[in-house]
């Protein structure tokens, strides 16, 4: 129970700091903060209930979870691995993938009879065809471009523990 009101606390903070207070209303009052996260805590948890009544309904969550890793896995991993290999390649091929795959994916499975490998060799060639399209078909802004570039140039920088641990006195 306490991971289950831990989660719902924790994604309604991240709802309502992250999106609710930047997108929707910037510069909201605490008071009007906390009534935010309070009523998208509640939505969280009738959402975790009805969720939880359609899986049981469907011959549980293992069922449910095969299901959703058919229709997530192939939007979501190969723009990841393809912006790991392929850094220079922008942004937005990973968002036009990820938009593309995933409609085919949940069409494919609502309404085609394709075997779990046909289906997946399916998903993952769409999915690459659509991310080296969009990566040479149009191009991130140049900040975009610089805002990566800064991410792999960290990433590629060597971490060197005793000089930063005496910077941060973490020891102490």
């Amino acid at each position: 129970m306490s991971s289950i009101d831990s989660t719902l606390n924790f994604i309604s903070g991240i709802f309502a700091n992250d999106i609710y207070a930047k997108v929707f209303k910037p510069g909201a009052s605490d008071a009007h903060m906390l009534r935010v996260s309070r009523l998208s805590t509640l939505g969280l948890g009738v959402l975790a209930i009805a969720l939880a009544l359609a899986m049981s309904s469907r011959g549980g969550a293992f069922k449910f979870m095969i299901v959703m890793d058919r229709i997530f896995v192939t939007p979501i991993v190969v723009p990841l691995l393809m912006g790991l290999f392929f850094p220079r390649k922008g942004s937005r091929a990973a968002m036009f993938t990820f938009l593309g795959v995933l409609p085919f994916n949940i069409f494919a499975f609502a309404f085609l009879d394709l075997s779990y490998s046909t289906f997946m060799l399916s998903s993952f060639l769409l999915a690459y065809v659509i991310y080296f399209l969009s990566a040479f078909l149009g191009s991130d802004t140049p900040e975009k471009k610089r805002e990566i570039g800064d991410f792999f140039r960290k990433l590629e920088t060597p971490v060197e523990a005793d000089l930063e641990l005496k910077e941060t006195a973490i020891d102490k």
